[in-house]
């Protein structure tokens, strides 16, 4: 295979991965993914209460905000 072949080849893998992951930075900024931790929710489940969970992974989308996978509740306490 000639080396520009393989080289289009790369950049369109590249451009499926991308668009699978979801990190697109024309509509707003790349999408991240990280290990696992923890985190605390404030005024979750319900105003006053704090509830703690673990999580496997996170994915920070474009807008900032996270979304947590394969979450796990570790405490619930009023604030």
């Amino acid at each position: 295979m000639k080396n520009l072949e393989k080289l289009e080849n790369l950049k369109l893998e590249n451009k499926k991965l991308s668009e699978i992951v979801g990190g697109n930075p024309a509509r707003g900024g790349d999408v991240t993914v990280t290990a696992g931790g923890q985190t605390t929710i404030q005024d979750w489940p319900t105003t006053g209460w704090c509830t703690t969970t673990e999580y496997s992974s996170d994915t920070r989308v474009s807008n900032g905000e996270y979304i947590y996978h394969n979450e796990k509740v570790l405490s619930q306490s009023p604030n």
